[in-house]
């Protein structure tokens, strides 16, 4: 391991089929850099973790030191939905009736089933880490889910880009028409704004997060740079 080409890049993110190794890879690296005196963060992405497995512990979805120098942990997706709308919910109640928070739940319930807002909310986690993370630790370690799944994930803020503009833009074309309703109609417009408005930071958080560190890949072969990547 001390041939490959790691100085400079503080994100890493392990890659490939599903079966080829990548989880022992990466908590191999991890262990290996840890060992060398690095402060190293371990992050799994698949849904289907085995890190907790490997090391012989339990890991889960906080922060936890499993050697000296070695912190891990692993997303659960599901949890972060709920973490999400459960913010959501609270700020919407400051700003309706308490007549209104009925038809509030329910619109945030529908929210919760729309296709992709797992892999919404696991971006925003992974975002969050690589902010976070690179203040706390030398490198963070990503070990991905299935190569399909992450290159979808790692797509994910340029097709949100596209999808919120095109939302921004309907609602606004709603609103020149000064159109005024109550009632659920209300709650509807509001949790949409307010959607939409974080969304649309976190997009912005999505696409500049990862320019704050130099980065590259790593699957089972070797370490390989990203388009515009390992700068």
């Amino acid at each position: 391991m001390n041939s490959l080409p790691l100085e400079g890049h503080s994100i890493l993110f392990v890659g490939g089929k599903g079966g080829v190794g990548k989880s022992t890879m990466a908590a191999s690296l991890a262990v290996h850099l840890a060992d060398s005196g690095e402060q190293i963060l371990l992050v799994s992405t698949d849904p289907a973790h085995s890190l907790g497995d490997l090391f012989g512990t339990s890991v889960g979805d906080r922060k936890r030191e499993i050697i000296p120098g070695l912190h891990a942990l692993e997303i659960d997706p599901g949890q972060e939905v709920e973490r999400y709308l459960a913010r959501v919910k609270s700020a919407m109640r400051h700003y309706v009736q308490p007549a209104m928070y009925s038809e509030i739940e329910r619109q945030i319930e529908l929210t919760r089933h729309s296709p992709g807002s797992e892999e919404a909310a696991l971006m925003d986690r992974v975002t969050s880490l690589m902010e976070e993370g690179t203040t706390s630790h030398d490198r963070i370690i990503f070990d991905t889910a299935p190569t399909g799944h992450t290159l979808r994930l790692l797509a994910l803020p340029e097709i949100m880009a596209a999808w919120t503009t095109g939302l921004l833009k309907s609602r606004d074309r709603s609103a020149s028409l000064g159109k005024q309703s109550t009632g659920s109609k209300d709650a509807k417009r509001l949790v949409a704004t307010n959607l939409l408005g974080s969304m649309t930071l976190k997009r912005k958080r999505r696409t500049s997060a990862p320019k704050k560190s130099k980065r590259c890949s790593l699957s089972g072969s070797g370490v390989f740079p990203g388009p515009g990547d390992c700068s």
